[in-house]
């Protein structure tokens, strides 16, 4: 890997051994996502990232670091522009999913202990973030066809530990394991109801913990 502190490294092997991370969108307030991250402990799930594009992104980031910060991986993504990520690296996040790769981020990301997963959109994309020292990154699923994303996966998880967000199913989240994806990132609705019911939330996101356990097990 490329890590420059012990720190981040921590944290990196921390991030890929969890494996799931909950994006918790603009739906919940922050009252909701305390209470949801109380939850994402008892499954046990020990990731959770915000949208940039909440207005009070700052002031949830701050509480749920508060309360949660030293059990939780509390990040933030994806962010649009390196501006939006220096933000979200000021109010506090552990780590951060961005858009706009940035060389001089990145770093500044690396001496801090913070994590930073650039997108990885082509092959260019891909040398670029590679020789800037980076060994975490991500995809966008709803870029290409399910088939491609399965062989881009293997392809680039022999270079990269990857992260995969996009829409789910319980056999797309099987096969992005299998497939060698290190993170899968979830979204809230797939986990919330209409409603939220905090056994309810327990008991759907342990079912999907379980499906991605199994699934890794079988590689």
């Amino acid at each position: 890997m490329f890590l420059e502190t012990a720190r981040l490294s921590d944290i990196h092997v921390r991030f890929i051994h969890l494996g799931l991370v909950a994006h918790l969108g603009h739906r919940w307030s922050i009252t909701d996502l305390l209470e949801i991250g109380d939850a994402l402990l008892a499954v046990p799930w020990g990731v959770l990232m915000l949208d940039p594009a909440r207005a009070d992104v700052a002031e949830a980031l701050a509480q749920l670091q508060s309360r949660l910060g030293h059990s939780l991986l509390i990040g933030v993504g994806p962010t649009q522009t390196v501006a939006e990520s220096a933000t979200m690296l000021a109010a506090g996040a552990h780590f951060i999913l961005t858009r706009d790769f940035d060389p001089a981020l990145l770093h500044q990301c690396q001496r801090r202990g913070i994590l930073c997963l650039p997108e990885l959109l082509d092959a260019t994309t891909a040398q670029a973030i590679y020789a800037a020292g980076c060994a975490l990154a991500w995809l966008d699923t709803d870029q290409f066809p399910s088939g491609q994303v399965l062989t881009l996966t293997r392809q680039l998880a022999s270079t990269f530990d990857l992260a995969l967000l996009g829409p789910i199913t319980s056999t797309t989240l099987a096969d992005y394991a299998r497939a060698g994806a290190a993170v899968v990132v979830v979204d809230g609705t797939a986990l919330i109801g209409a409603t939220w019911s905090m056994p309810a939330f327990i008991t759907k996101a342990r079912q999907v913990r379980k499906v991605w356990e199994s699934a890794m097990c079988s590689q």
